[in-house]
């Protein structure tokens, strides 16, 4: 395939002459000769008809357009100033932190985020990750932990002899941040405890949790457990887009009728009973980890991951980081134009956005590029690239 550019610059957008808005140029390589002798009009009318006809296919109907914005990419301004002053991230004391776009990815602010920290309870959610990859929710799970080995840990009270279905045994996990339905889940899962951990190492080595290692299903304080605010996002996501453990993370209470007894669990996310966009995903309280939240919080279409370990004021924390999210940083996102020129090319609706803070979006223009690889897309800031050009389209 042919290589052709299509850049976006500076200006107002043409469907509304008032209104400042991204424009584009269609940039291709050839050359004219003029002549210094006044051609006939008899001469010039026919070329320029032809020149005429064929002008919106070669410039594509239209430039690339930044399609989640108005805002004009002009220099840079006392408001822009201003902006970015107001854009300030919050004060985190947690000593490792995170905030990502729920949706990419996108690490938008970090804090020793590579750092390799106890976690707590959150490892119960890769618990949940394992099991729903194994067993089917409706597959019913047996209560046969000895209490000797709950000693000291946090239970959601199910009795010995329980019969619950992996659905309710996982709200049993995640809601009071149960140690006994985590047991009774990896026992019936693996075949003991131990075997299932290797199975959370070997889903996070697939993960690419590359400094997170699991002992036991339940995140109680052991030598060697470990895991970095980073890994831990990415484990979130992977989470919230399992609809079954989705639904039981942003459940606030749940109630089950077992064999002799109905048991009721309130979640232990505050932040569930704080922010109404809150959706998730687990909290984790020990003597090493301190207070530790894996939190995720969604508006409309738009999705943070954060994570704060050994925080100080977990809620505080966390919140500061989806307001920041939120009233701070912007999707923008590239579409081709209407043109025959690129019939059946398509750019994907997350592979050709950006998450970007709110003051960049007046400064942003892309450049499509069409390759023998498929489509690319090249993002500039005020002029300069940033970030890796990616392959967006066959």
């Amino acid at each position: 395939m042919s290589a052709a550019a299509v850049s976006a610059d500076p200006g107002r957008d043409a469907r509304d002459p008032g209104h400042p808005g991204p424009r584009g140029a269609f940039r291709a390589g050839g050359t004219a000769g003029f002549s210094h002798r006044p051609a006939p009009w008899s001469e010039i009318a026919p070329s320029l008809l032809l020149l005429l006809a064929v002008l919106p296919f070669v410039c594509g109907f239209g430039p690339v357009a930044l399609v989640e914005s108005d805002a004009a990419r002009a220099p840079v301004t006392e408001v822009t100033v201003r902006e970015i002053a107001q854009a300030a991230p919050p004060a985190i004391r947690a000593r490792g932190a995170i905030l990502e776009d729920g949706s990419t990815g996108q690490a938008l602010w970090e804090k020793d985020a590579d750092r390799p920290l106890p976690m707590a309870s959150i490892a119960k959610t890769m618990t949940a990750v394992v099991a729903l990859e194994r067993l089917r929710p409706d597959t019913v799970i047996p209560m046969q932990v000895p209490a000797s080995q709950l000693a000291g840990l946090s239970v959601a009270g199910i009795r010995s002899g329980e019969r619950l279905s992996l659905r309710e045994m996982l709200f049993g996990m995640m809601l009071p941040s149960g140690a006994d339905a985590a047991l009774a889940i990896a026992q019936a899962a693996a075949g003991s405890p131990e075997q299932f951990v290797a199975l959370m190492n070997q889903r996070s080595a697939a993960l690419g949790m590359t400094n997170t290692h699991w002992v036991n299903v339940h995140g109680d304080d052991a030598p060697g457990q470990v895991s970095t605010a980073r890994d831990l996002a990415r484990l979130g996501r992977v989470a919230l887009d399992t609809p079954v453990l989705a639904e039981v993370v942003a459940t606030k209470e749940h109630s089950v009728r077992g064999l002799s007894a109905t048991y009721t669990w309130r979640n232990t996310n505050d932040l569930l009973f704080i922010r109404p966009d809150a959706t998730g995903i687990k909290t984790g309280t020990t003597p090493a980890a301190g207070d530790t939240l894996l939190a995720s919080a969604q508006r409309g279409q738009r999705r943070a991951v954060a994570v704060v370990l050994n925080s100080p004021d977990r809620w505080g924390e966390t919140g500061a980081l989806f307001d920041h999210y939120f009233n701070h940083f912007a999707v923008a996102r590239a579409d081709l134009p209407p043109s025959p020129f690129y019939r059946g090319l398509k750019l994907p609706t997350n592979a050709a956005s950006e998450t970007v803070p709110a003051w960049q979006l007046g400064l942003l223009s892309v450049r499509i590029e069409l390759t023998d690889a498929g489509v690319m897309a090249s993002w500039e800031l005020a002029g300069r690239s940033f970030g890796q050009p990616a392959v967006v389209g066959p």
